[in-house]
């Protein structure tokens, strides 16, 4: 009996100590990624089909909002620095995309005024860490104005030619208030 205690024991606490182990290697990864792992993990189904997906990735999207609302949430994602177009009225909006491509096929796009100081500094295919408030998602119609690449995706999306999934958060609008340069191209 007491061997049986001893062993049921020892499983028990070497079950405690998985999950850290875990936790410690997910915070290696952008919030984002954790993000989307979290909510694959409790919607086992997403992508099983176009209805589950499409129902799943309008989820996703509310959730995903809601992150946006924590300014640095995307902080910890470097992003290329796609375009810079000066706007009629004497502004100027950046266009970022994510060369994100650690596996994760995570494609999404920050489109947002940025200031003077910041145009005079960021050259274009530079790599840049963003901070700033998230003003929506962008649909249709914007990239001819902007004349760039958008990425359309919110969610999970099947890559038929590579048999593999991507998941994309949309074109971000945001009134970025931070750029840092980015040592790294590739989180």
């Amino acid at each position: 009996m007491k061997k049986t205690a001893i062993v049921f024991l020892s499983v028990l606490l070497l079950g405690c100590n998985a999950p850290n182990k875990n936790i410690n290697e997910d915070n290696n990864h952008p919030r984002v990624v954790r993000l989307i792992r979290s909510f694959e993990n409790l919607h086992p189904k997403w992508g099983n089909n176009e209805v589950i997906t499409k129902k799943l990735n309008d989820e996703f999207k509310v959730q995903l909002a809601d992150s946006l609302k924590d300014t640095t949430f995307l902080s910890d994602v470097s992003v290329r620095l796609e375009s810079i177009k000066e706007t009629q009225d004497g502004k100027y909006i950046a266009n970022f995309m994510t060369p994100y491509t650690n596996n994760n096929n995570l494609l999404f796009n920050i489109v947002g005024y940025v200031s003077k100081e910041n145009v005079d500094t960021l050259l274009e295919n530079g790599y840049y860490t963003i901070t700033g408030v998230f003003k929506g998602f962008i649909e249709n119609g914007f990239d001819d104005y902007l004349d760039v690449r958008m990425t359309d995706i919110i969610g999970k999306k099947k890559n038929e030619e590579y048999e593999n999934n991507n998941y994309g958060l949309g074109t971000i609008l945001m009134d970025i208030k931070i750029v840092n340069k980015s040592l790294k191209s590739d989180n």
